[in-house]
């Protein structure tokens, strides 16, 4: 553990389980209890902005679980060298993960050591406990009618497989939920929302970062939003059908 006494640090993150914080509802704070990575995206400097492969920000946690950063990035490539911040750098970009959470990105000014916070909200293994939720997945097919594994391959009838990409980063929303979500390269997504007095009709929306056209039924389409109502009962997880989309 570091004693902030010790350093003058260049940031100090506090991350925060929004979750369990958001349920405990009495002011306190809810650290993120496992390991924290903060993937360096960008380095922003007078001359421009570039973005170095494999750097991560060397942390030290505090006994209070603050994130402390002093100047030290590590490329995390083989050798696995470590390496002074250059001086000349005004904004760190990052994102950060634990896991169990999903990621977040935000920028940092790497002086005055500023306190920041990172909100962290529940990812797919998220310890839920008792709770009322919504889990799906969005698939991807090509334009063949190939559908694409998890992996990001295309595979077809007879088991072979194509390279082919994955569909991320869409946008799932229902009224009343704890967070929204974003999806990863898999597709998959949970939502968390309130538990309600009975069985209730939930609105959700999930928003496509480009143009596809929606192959599963039950689905409706305006634009890049895509929208279905979904029966949900308190303190159950809910299954909903996998929206299936094609690239257009």
């Amino acid at each position: 553990m570091t004693d902030l006494r010790t350093y003058r640090p260049a940031g100090i993150f506090d991350v925060r389980d929004n979750f369990r914080e958001t349920q405990k509802a009495d002011g306190t704070a809810a650290g993120v209890r496992g390991p924290i990575r903060f993937a360096v995206r960008a380095v922003v400097t007078a001359q421009g902005r570039t973005e170095p492969s494999g750097w991560v920000l060397h942390t030290r946690r505090t006994l209070s679980g603050l994130s402390v950063f002093t100047d030290e990035v590590v490329d995390e490539r083989p050798p696995r060298v470590a390496r002074r911040l250059a001086a000349a750098v005004t904004s760190v970009e990052l994102r950060v993960s634990s896991p169990g959470f999903q990621p977040a990105d935000l920028a940092f000014a790497p002086t005055g050591g500023q306190r920041i916070q990172i909100d962290l909200a529940p990812g797919l293994r998220y310890p839920f406990g008792p709770a009322t939720l919504l889990r799906g997945t969005v698939e991807r097919e090509s334009g063949t009618g190939q559908r694409e594994n998890g992996t990001g391959q295309r595979e077809n009838g007879t088991g072979q497989r194509e390279n082919g990409g994955t569909e991320a980063g869409v946008l799932v929303t229902a009224p009343g939920a704890r967070y929204d979500y974003r999806t990863a390269a898999d597709g998959s997504w949970v939502l968390v929302l309130p538990d309600p007095p009975g069985p209730v009709d939930v609105a959700l929306t999930l928003t496509l970062p480009r143009p596809a056209a929606v192959l599963s039924a039950g689905w409706a389409r305006n634009g890049p939003v895509v929208t279905r109502t979904v029966r949900v009962l308190p303190g159950t997880t809910t299954s909903v059908p996998e929206l299936r989309l094609r690239l257009i």
